[in-house]
């Protein structure tokens, strides 16, 4: 039967039918230590890959995730978290490189959970979003929860950002900002 029989009876054929299906990979994330820099690199490859021979073609990583990074450094500044704002700042080229390579390598849209990002004297909540021709754009995260805010001073950033993707427009709620629905309307 197929596209012809779909369209003779105004149904959308086998293939629009598959380009309007989205496969989503979203990671129940397991936080990992690492010794070495190419560990991390692996395990993340190997998350993205898996996802992508599933099919999926937006893949988002959760809130956070971005701090296993510290185990590299060692005790003294994972069980610091002073040091381990300080030591990821240094970490994030290595961060972004890494998953704009993944997003063209395996051509799927990432969406790279959080990474606490120092700008100027203050530290915002950003999530990093790659596309499979490597441009990468940024949210930051809106409402802040009260250890954020007491304990990391982390500011809040403004407004929502808009993603334009080949398969829709895709806008992100980083965690708490979920519960304040104006956001994402």
């Amino acid at each position: 039967r197929g596209r012809a029989d779909a369209q003779a009876h105004g149904l959308p054929g086998e293939n629009a039918m598959s380009e309007r299906v989205v496969r989503i990979a979203a990671a129940q994330y397991p936080i990992g230590f690492f010794n070495r820099w190419p560990e991390y690199e692996a395990h993340i490859t190997g998350w993205v890959a898996e996802a992508a021979l599933g099919r999926a073609r937006l893949l988002l990583f959760p809130e956070y995730f971005s701090l296993e990074i510290s185990s590299i450094f060692g005790p003294s500044v994972y069980e610091s978290l002073d040091k381990t704002l300080d030591k990821l700042s240094h970490a994030l080229g290595g961060f972004l490189a890494l998953y704009r390579s993944l997003a063209q390598k395996y051509q799927v849209h990432i969406c790279a959970g959080s990474f606490p990002v120092k700008d100027g004297d203050t530290y915002y909540n950003r999530c990093y979003f790659f596309w499979p021709n490597g441009h990468c754009e940024w949210q930051e995260k809106l409402q802040m929860t009260r250890f954020e805010n007491e304990r990391w001073n982390v500011s809040s950033g403004s407004g929502v950002k808009e993603f334009l993707t080949d398969f829709g427009t895709v806008a992100v709620n980083i965690c708490y900002d979920s519960e304040f629905p104006l956001f994402a309307r």
